[in-house]
């Protein structure tokens, strides 16, 4: 995700209101764009995620020393398909 700039307007004030969200959204994106520190900044061992990419989904579990992931051909057994 890009960063954003923030607007220059002509009131001081209001300039460092709006300086302080878009630093505020720029690590916001910073957080999203660096997910597997987040995640391991957030998580215990033992936490298990299965994230979607597309139509292409991935195992990831949390160990003592990182995350690791399993990509394989991950085949539904039971339920309904859903979007």
């Amino acid at each position: 995700m890009e960063k954003r700039i923030a607007p220059t307007v002509s009131d001081p004030t209001m300039q460092r209101v709006i300086t302080d969200l878009y630093d505020i959204i720029n690590s916001i994106i910073d957080m999203v764009d660096n997910k597997e520190l987040s995640k391991a900044n957030q998580s215990e061992p033992g936490k298990i995620n299965v994230v979607k990419s597309g139509s292409e989904y991935t195992l990831e579990v949390k160990a003592k020393d990182g995350w690791y992931q399993l990509s394989s051909n991950l085949v539904r057994k039971t339920g309904k398909k859903e979007n």
